[in-house]
């Protein structure tokens, strides 16, 4: 019977992630610094996968501590995967050590909040899928531990809106 119940609940969750959506590009979002006015950070979800930053669909920070993104779903969300396209055009080795975090709280970016991933490697102008099966939460927050500038060219988040109960 466990088996079952359990069989039931991953067709279940699957069947939930096949129709997800893009939730990101309704979202509010804000990054720790911006470079200079062509890097804002709604450019990462401009549902544009164009790498080169002097296009204007990528982000950037300053040089800074913890340089963060985030993006703010507006409501509590069932987390599948964020996808991320990096820059081709220069600076690609920023993105290495990256990670990617989603919960609910936005105090300090969100860089507090649980981690889903971290990003090792991906090439330039590259779109890479993270998986965040089993996070849920309002923010979805890019960061830089190691510090330096932060340029992302689109995050794609897929989830699906979690039920409010009724009273």
């Amino acid at each position: 019977m466990r088996h079952f119940l359990s069989l039931i609940l991953a067709t279940l969750t699957a069947l939930s992630a096949s129709k997800a959506n893009n939730v990101a590009l309704s979202g509010e979002v804000y990054q720790s610094s911006t470079y200079n006015p062509i890097g804002i950070a709604r450019n990462a979800i401009d549902g544009s996968l164009e790498g080169d930053f002097s296009n204007g669909s990528c982000t950037h920070t300053n040089n800074e501590n913890n340089p963060w993104w985030v993006v703010d779903l507006l409501a509590e969300y069932d987390v599948f995967w964020v996808s991320i396209t990096n820059r081709k055009d220069c600076c690609s080795h920023r993105i290495i050590g990256t990670e990617i975090r989603v919960g609910n709280s936005i105090e300090n970016g969100g860089t507090r909040n649980p981690r889903c991933a971290t990003i090792n490697f991906l090439a330039p102008g590259d779109t890479q899928r993270f998986d965040c099966e089993g996070f849920r939460g309002q923010f979805v927050t890019v960061n830089q531990p190691m510090g330096g500038m932060l340029t992302l060219c689109e995050v794609q988040v897929f989830g699906q809106q979690r039920e409010v109960p009724s009273k």
